[in-house]
């Protein structure tokens, strides 16, 4: 489902409408999940924001579209993200 989300405009989605849909608690979906993925949803959502982000980014989209389309109001708040992900600000990285 994660991956699913992915697949759509990250601003309109989140790990909180997954629990909803699985009709579970965040406590409890986030335990199961790290226990049979290792890591928790937060570290998998995050992989896949930053690799869909890599991809517009490399498509040719703005910083502020690639900010946008992942749910970041703030595109400073989303260039730190990413660099913090990456080790590199999204405009080095394009």
């Amino acid at each position: 489902m994660v991956i699913d989300q992915a697949a759509q405009i990250f601003s309109i989605c989140s790990i909180q409408s997954i629990a909803e849909r699985l009709q579970v608690d965040m406590s409890k979906l986030n335990k199961c999940y790290k226990a049979i993925y290792g890591e928790s949803l937060k570290q998998t959502w995050n992989k896949h924001l930053i690799q869909k982000a890599k991809e517009l980014l490399l498509a040719g989209h703005s910083v502020k579209e690639v900010s946008n389309y992942c749910g970041y109001g703030q595109q400073q708040n989303f260039s730190t993200f990413f660099k913090k992900q990456t080790g590199v600000s999204p405009r080095q990285y394009k």
